[in-house]
């Protein structure tokens, strides 16, 4: 019986079938140092706008590209996420350390959620 796939957590049970990606955020938080980090309610600050930014600093492109793919996989379980990656991800061409920082948020948000479940109801035909 299927119990972990691709980082995903599967649980069976009479009434269906959960899906977990907690150790996968715990793992992601453990590699980037971030597992000690104060949690966020929110995924982006509600106030921050992200734009261009042309006048901020030039980000490590590699550091920001691995750690943007794997949110975007965890976008699987963590819907609510999807909308500000796709917001962060339009900058790629010129990125600057306001948007690392707001991938960086988006990692202490899923701090705050990692026990977050899917669950998949059994049918019966």
């Amino acid at each position: 019986m299927l119990k972990y796939f691709l980082g995903i957590k599967v649980a069976h049970s009479e009434k269906g079938i959960f899906i977990s990606q907690q150790k996968y955020i715990l793992d992601l938080l453990k590699k980037t140092r971030m597992i000690n980090c104060k949690p966020y309610e929110t995924p982006i600050d509600l106030k921050h706008r992200l734009d261009n930014d042309e006048e901020g600093t030039t980000t490590n492109k590699g550091q920001y590209f691995r750690l943007a793919g794997k949110l975007i996989y965890l976008a699987h379980i963590h819907p609510n996420i999807v909308f500000v990656m796709s917001l962060v991800n339009q900058f790629m061409h010129n990125l600057k350390d306001s948007h690392l920082q707001a991938i960086y948020r988006l990692s202490r948000y899923l701090k705050s959620t990692p026990r977050k479940e899917f669950y998949i109801r059994s049918m019966r035909i």
